[in-house]
């Protein structure tokens, strides 16, 4: 791992998840994190974008908790269940991370239909396809149409979602979830195969 800027704590700001709370970030930057530094990382809360890691420090909360998923014993719920059902005619596709500017469509789709928020070309290519972590892309296709995509990154035992964006006018399809079970059992296919 090569450090670029040591860790520090970032001023408190409004949560963007609990409103009237107050947010603080610990934060540094790196490169060339291999996948069993990066579980070390993970198993300390640290997330990251692009070469910046972060995790949450607020004062008086712990209510940022990372999900884990054990893959051997994960089982579908009925919904979940429903979800892939519904995705029966959806193409997933797994490779190298590669910025096309269809991605970015979707994200600045999504950005701006869910979140209110103005997104740029720039900030997108940062945060997602300069990887500091063995990473890799998703991308989900409904008639040969994108309508959503997934970074994710490798670590020494799992799959962590860095980010997933879809197109909005498919929420009935539940993209972010189908996402979540895709990636699951990617990651049983690549166990098996190892």
């Amino acid at each position: 791992m090569k450090i670029l800027s040591e860790s520090e704590i970032s001023k408190s700001s409004d949560c963007p998840y609990l409103k009237g709370m107050p947010y603080k970030q610990e934060y540094f930057c790196a490169y060339g994190v291999d996948s069993s530094e990066f579980q070390t990382l993970l198993d300390q809360r640290w997330r990251r974008f692009g070469i910046v890691f972060f995790r949450p420090v607020c004062p008086d909360c712990m209510k940022c908790i990372p999900i884990r998923v054990d893959v051997s014993r994960f089982k579908p719920s009925s919904s979940q269940r429903r979800v892939l059902k519904k995705n029966r005619e959806t193409t997933v596709l797994f490779s190298e991370l590669t910025y096309r500017e269809d991605l970015f469509a979707v994200y600045e789709k999504h950005s701006r239909i869910k979140f209110d928020q103005t997104v740029t070309e720039e900030e997108f290519f940062r945060n997602f396809f300069q990887p500091a972590v063995p990473s890799f892309q998703s991308e989900f296709y409904v008639d040969e149409k994108l309508i959503g995509f997934g970074i994710l990154d490798e670590s020494g035992s799992g799959l962590s979602t860095v980010y997933f964006s879809y197109d909005p006018d498919y929420s009935s399809l539940s993209p972010g979830t189908y996402s979540i079970l895709e990636s699951g059992l990617l990651k049983r296919v690549l166990n098996q195969t190892v």
